[in-house]
C-alpha cells in the first residue's frame, strides 16, 4: 500500500491530493476546496455528486466502453463533454418554476 502511494506521488507530484478515506463528506470537501466542475469516479460516488448538483462521470471497470489507448482517450473526452454540456446542470441551480 505504501509502495503504491509512493509510486502515485512520484507520478502525480507533491501537489496531488490523495485521500485515505473516500467518504461522501471528504470527497465533496475536496471538490469544493479545489473548485471542481465535475466528479469522475466509480459508480458508488454517483449519488454523492448528484446530491451536490455536480456532473458525474462513472469510470468504474464495469462501464460499457474502454478508455485505453488513443481511441480510449477520445472516448473519455467525448464522455466528459457530454456530461458537462448536458442541459440538466444549469437547471439544477435554478429555482423551481412553480416558485
Amino acid at each position: 500500500m505504501q509502495e503504491d502511494k509512493a509510486r502515485i506521488r512520484e507520478l502525480m507530484g507533491d501537489n496531488a491530493v490523495m485521500l485515505d478515506e473516500g467518504n461522501a463528506r471528504t470527497l465533496l470537501d475536496v471538490a469544493y476546496r479545489y473548485g471542481a466542475y465535475m466528479m469522475i469516479a466509480g459508480g458508488r460516488n454517483m449519488y454523492t455528486a448528484y446530491k451536490a448538483r455536480m456532473p458525474f462521470l462513472d469510470i468504474n471497470q464495469e462501464r460499457e466502453h474502454a478508455y485505453a489507448g488513443y481511441r480510449g482517450i477520445i472516448t473519455l473526452a467525448e464522455n466528459i463533454c457530454l456530461t458537462l454540456e448536458s442541459p440538466i446542470w444549469p437547471q439544477t441551480h435554478q429555482s423551481a418554476p412553480w416558485r
